[in-house]
């Protein structure tokens, strides 16, 4: 699948999944052989004009198993294994809904092979955490379970289609074992709802009533509580047929080396009949304009205009590849519009647009925005006028060549990083692309395919499709709001952005960048620094050799590269500053959020955003500017080929930076929308004051207020962002797949001539206070019965201490994490994820907590509670301390592999003054030298560690609707082996 023609609008729906339901799979089209009849057991290349990626072999056995595999090696000598099953939530009849994600998780709870409670730790023997390297997930035409093995030799790939082979047709449905699981099932659709996924549910309800698409994969609960052993069993034997199955193998494989393995695994598997094809999913009523008002627990506005569409279907040919470029120059151009309006007006905050009106089961072009309380009446009519101008205008065609070059970056990075992508990652996209019926083509055809196409995407072809996609014949406008206008409001104030005639865009002019000019050093060539280049080795024997260059570039500036060839084509650049607010009195910290969040608003230095966002389009990624307890930090990533653009971009923010008061003021309406959301909502509010309890309150571990916001201007937020690029110390770091020499002499020659002013003596910040013995209950008005209970154990580690000691704790933590599953999510059905985690805080003289965390509901907010009080330590075996001793070592190893975990690692070093990177060194030999002698010491001593509790609930019980879930008998809702 060429992803240069989906890319764009995946993550515009990702944005606007409150806007409709959409879905990676294809429409249906008049007098076909029915719902889903691409599932029809053939590869799309089967019948399609375009090539399957070489790379890829495809197999198929005689029953019409079919299976991919998938040369890759991140992480080396690892395998993803993927059993893709063609059915979900769409293959349910009014009786069943939920039935296709009841029978995932019952996949986890009795096998032929493997008995009730027993796969979970065969997983933990064999080094896969449980939710990390085996998990599931079930959609409206998919259920896919997932197992990301520890090795690629014959017996752990023999085992791993052993258990997928048991998945495909050997779940039991034990009676017992399917009362168990209801509580955790229910305990899942209760921490996914929300006051947004309520909304969501009315909005579709509406949109597409008398059709399948109102239905969430989670099902009702009428449904669920009715599950039988029987019932599942039937679905399961109906939908679950081998010529409906795809295995993917991704990783350090050959299909020579598991072909025969794939035969013997799944040759015999039948299920005897025909699959069958889902009955009719139903056509929602299309026409007209229809407005609706939206209560949601926002203090600012959401607006919503989504225009439907037919379902069809178009199998992936190359025109279908041109329709979907076509459509992602519309996206791109309107979303560029959308972006023009706001900088010149100032209306709304994030607007979106999304083209994805001629693919998915509920095509629409739809767009999305926020704005402040009572914006909604000058935003929707200029959202009007902006259609209105694009359809009567069309796109120039310089806007066009902007998106097609756009388009062209982006694919070509892709074939470049391809070979960055982890397993898992490479077997997501395998899974996505077959079941959306598209051709899994190579990354080098994508590229050679676009630059065919390219000159056919005219500027008349283009305008045609927009006029068409314009026309306007179905429009749903919605307003979210605390006060929700009545539809008649929101009807008069889009046909008032209608009735004006709007004129044609006007381009506007841009800086060209880099605008700034150059440090005398840059215009000469590269030269080499005359200082020492100190150079560490932070490697493990037998794996990929890490080096760490540290030089000084001038008195002032420090200089780290980190070359590093995780991702092919990728780099990172970062220039830190000062030692952050943690020290200074909370009228400075509230300034320093302010400047934050102003500054996420704005451009580079004087570009504007659309400009910027230009500029990130030519780097392959966005720099961010934050100021944090620590230090403050100017970063990129982005592509390594424009090391240099990336090094200017960060230099001329740190130079030139430009906050603006239109920045001040989105940044304002951004913290207005989202204040009542943190204050009223038990999701929010666990977020935030739920940890800052912890903290004893303390003003660096607060969010910013609106009322402390408001009360300081730009002038205020640009003296702060001047004065902090004079303070000490100031490190650049370059990191990724880059050349050091060439590396070092950028970082010289853009950043050697920094000057900074000599720090006044600064006091330590005050100690937090842990509230021991206390405990805080909240009550929120939330509109969902949602619970958040946490319980924390103070015992400090010192950031020099015993890493033997650390890792002991660590290993405690998750066996209390391995109990919280058994008892709170198995046993009692009172929560689908507790957590349980030893956290160090070096920066805060050693302050460290276990912490857990149980979401739960208000009913059962009680037990959980007086559960967490009946915690002890227990004498631990050495069976229980291997098995979960060996997914944390496969986490270590996997993250020794990932470019983030030594960015993060030297960013912490550089933060704390501690040697993390040395330290590293060690991890694994401390996890595997650990007896359960210590282990048992370290769980003693954290639970007899002083402790308090914080609770939130909502105050008020929801309304009976899908949205609510009520609890089964605790001690009938006991077991269940799926996470997602």
């Amino acid at each position: 699948m060429p992803i240069f023609l989906t890319e764009s609008i995946l993550a515009l729906c990702i944005v606007l999944t409150a806007l409709t339901s959409t879905s990676f799979a294809k429409n249906i089209v008049a007098n076909s052989p029915g719902e889903a009849f691409w599932y029809d057991g053939k590869w799309a290349h089967e019948h399609s004009d375009l090539p399957p990626d070489p790379a890829i072999t495809f197999g198929r056995l005689p029953n019409g198993f079919r299976y991919a595999v998938i040369p890759n090696a991140k992480p080396s000598g690892r395998v993803s294994m993927y059993l893709n099953v063609q059915a979900g939530s769409l293959m349910e009849t009014p009786s069943e809904l939920g039935y296709a994600h009841y029978i995932e998780h019952m996949a986890f709870n009795g096998t032929r092979n493997f008995a009730p409670g027993s796969l979970i730790p065969f997983f933990q023997r064999h080094g896969m955490s449980f939710g990390g390297d085996t998990n599931a997930h079930t959609a409206w035409a998919e259920t896919v379970f997932k197992l990301n093995l520890t090795s690629c030799d014959t017996s752990t790939l023999a085992m791993g289609m052993k258990i997928l082979r048991d998945f495909a047709d050997g779940i039991q449905f034990a009676p017992q074992e399917v009362a168990k699981e209801l509580g955790v099932i229910l305990a899942e659709k209760n921490v996914r709802d929300s006051e947004a996924m309520a909304s969501k549910r009315q909005r579709t309800a509406r949109l597409y009533a008398g059709t399948a698409f109102v239905n969430q994969p989670i099902g009702t609960e009428d449904c669920i509580r009715g599950a039988t052993s029987e019932r599942l069993k039937a679905f399961y034997r109906k939908w679950y047929h081998p010529e409906r199955m795809i295995l993917v193998i991704a990783g350090s494989v050959t299909a020579d080396q598991v072909s025969q393995l794939v035969k013997n695994s799944f040759a015999d598997m039948v299920n005897p009949g025909p699959a069958p094809f889902p009955p009719s999913w139903g056509e929602a009523r299309l026409g007209g304009i229809q407005a609706q008002g939206e209560q949601r627990a926002i203090s600012g506005e959401e607006l919503s205009v989504i225009m439907r569409f037919p379902r069809m279907h178009q199998r992936d040919t190359r025109q279908n590849q041109q329709n979907q470029l076509v459509d992602s120059v519309l996206g791109y151009c309107m979303q560029r519009r959308l972006l023009e309006r706001d900088q010149r007006d100032n209306l709304w905050n994030n607007a979106r647009f999304a083209a994805n009106w001629r693919q998915g089961l509920t095509p629409s072009a739809a767009m999305g925005l926020t704005t402040h309380p009572g914006g909604w009446q000058q935003a929707l009519p200029a959202l009007a006028q902006e259609l209105k101008r694009a359809a009567t205008h069309g796109f120039t065609r310089q806007e066009i060549s902007q998106a097609l070059d756009f388009a062209e970056k982006r694919i070509s990075r892709f074939k470049e990083q391809r070979l960055g992508m982890s397993n898992a990652d490479v077997a997501d996209q395998f899974v996505r692309t077959a079941n959306a019926d598209y051709v899994q083509t190579a990354p080098a055809f994508d590229l050679d395919l676009f630059r065919l196409l390219r000159p056919s995407i005219t500027e008349d072809v283009v305008n045609a499709a927009l006029r068409s996609m314009l026309a306007m014949d179905d429009v749903f406008l919605a307003v979210g709001s605390a006060t929700p206008p009545d539809a008649a409001a929101i009807l008069a104030a889009w046909q008032d952005g209608l009735a004006a005639q709007p004129a044609p865009a006007v381009q506007t002019k841009s800086i060209a960048f880099p605008y700034l000019e150059l440090p005398p050093a840059a215009s000469a060539p590269a030269a080499s620094t005359d200082a020492p280049i100190a150079s560490r080795d932070l490697s493990q024997p037998g794996s990929t050799a890490v080096t760490l260059l540290q030089t000084r570039l001038s008195d002032a500036v420090e200089c780290y590269v980190l070359p590093l060839n995780f991702e092919p084509n990728k780099a990172s650049v970062q220039l830190l500053f000062g030692k952050g607010y943690a020290n200074l009195p909370g009228s400075i910290i509230a300034l320093a959020q302010t400047a934050n969040a102003t500054l996420s608003e704005g451009g580079i230095g004087a570009l504007s955003r659309l400009e910027t966002q230009k500029l990130s389009e030519r780097m392959g990624g966005r720099v961010g500017e934050m100021h944090g307890p620590n230090n403050a930090i100017i970063s990129v990533e982005g592509d390594s080929r424009q090391l240099e653009l990336l090094v200017q971009a960060v230099w001329t923010q740190f130079s030139d930076p430009q906050p603006e008061a239109g920045d001040l003021q989105r940044a304002l309406r951004k913290l207005e929308a989202q204040n009542r959301k943190q204050t009223e909502t038990v999701e929010d509010v666990s977020k935030i004051a739920g940890q800052a309890f912890f903290y004893g309150n303390a003003r660096r571990y607060q969010p910013l207020k609106p009322e402390e916001a408001a009360s300081l201007g730009i002038d205020d937020v640009r003296r702060f962002i001047s004065a902090s690029r004079k303070k000490e110390p100031v490190r650049v770091i370059l990191s990724g797949d880059i050349d050091p020499n060439t590396a070092i002499s950028l970082a010289k020659r853009y950043f050697s001539h920094i000057t900074t002013q000599p720090a006044a003596v600064e006091e330590k910040p005050a100690p937090l206070e842990f509230p021991a013995g206390k405990s805080a209950n909240i009550l929120v008005p939330d509109s969902v019965d949602q619970a958040v209970v946490r319980k924390a154990w103070r015992l400090d580690f010192a950031p020099q201490g015993n890493r033997e000691v650390l890792a002991a704790r660590q290993l405690a933590a998750a066996l209390l994490r391995d109990k919280l599953r058994r008892d709170l999510r198995e046993r009692m059905g009172a929560s689908y994820s507790p957590s349980a985690f030893y956290r160090t805080m070096p920066n805060e003289g050693g302050y460290t907590l276990l912490q857990i965390d149980v979401h739960t509901n208000r009913e059962q907010m009680g037990q959980v509670t007086e559960y967490l009080g009946t915690l002890a330590p227990w004498k631990v075996s050495q069976q229980e301390l291997d098995r979960l001793r060996l997914p944390m070592l496969t986490q270590v190893q996997t993250s020794r592999t990932n470019t983030q975990y030594w960015q993060r690692m030297l960013l912490t070093e550089l933060a704390t003054g501690y040697p993390y990177l040395e330290w590293s060194k060690t991890t694994e030999s401390n996890l595997q030298n650990c007896t359960k002698e210590a282990v048992t010491e370290a769980l003693k001593d954290l639970l007899a560690a002083p402790s308090a509790i914080w609770t939130v609930a909502a105050h008020s019980q929801p309304s009976t609707d899908q949205g609510k879930s009520a609890r089964p008998n605790p001690s009938k809702a006991n077991t269940a082996k799926e996470s997602k």
